[in-house]
């Protein structure tokens, strides 16, 4: 029975007029096309039930944006998770690659350092 509240408060199980998903919603798949926007196909195929408690304003906020686009609850927070993880992705990988330059040009200026300015250099560091 909690279960299925948790579900019902999420809009998957109640079946007044918020909760109910129209005809026009779009999955997160078809929301793609044409955006621009892709979702890496781990996040397109069909996962599973996952029962998550959102604050009411929170709850709100996704469906008034849902409505907006035309797709469901779930499709929407997928679509958002999705963008969000691929951002972060990318963040971590452009945080190596600045990581990597710093240690190149690092390692040039060190190279370039007469042995008496490396062990000045190195008696600051300790």
């Amino acid at each position: 029975m909690r279960a299925t509240a948790v579900v019902s408060a999420l809009g998957g199980v109640d079946n007044d007029s918020e909760t109910q998903a129209p005809k026009t919603r779009r999955s997160v798949r078809s929301a793609t096309s044409g955006t621009g926007v892709s979702i890496p196909v781990d996040f397109r195929t069909q996962g599973n039930k996952f029962v998550i408690r959102l604050p009411a304003a929170l709850r709100k906020k996704i469906l008034q944006i849902s409505r907006r686009h035309h797709r469901s609850m779930n499709s929407e927070i997928i679509l958002l998770l999705g963008r969000y993880l691929e951002e972060q992705r990318l963040h971590d990988f452009a945080s190596t690659d600045q990581q990597e330059e710093l240690e190149s040009i690092l390692s040039r200026k060190l190279r370039a350092l007469s042995a008496e300015k490396c062990e000045a250099l190195l008696a600051l560091l300790e």
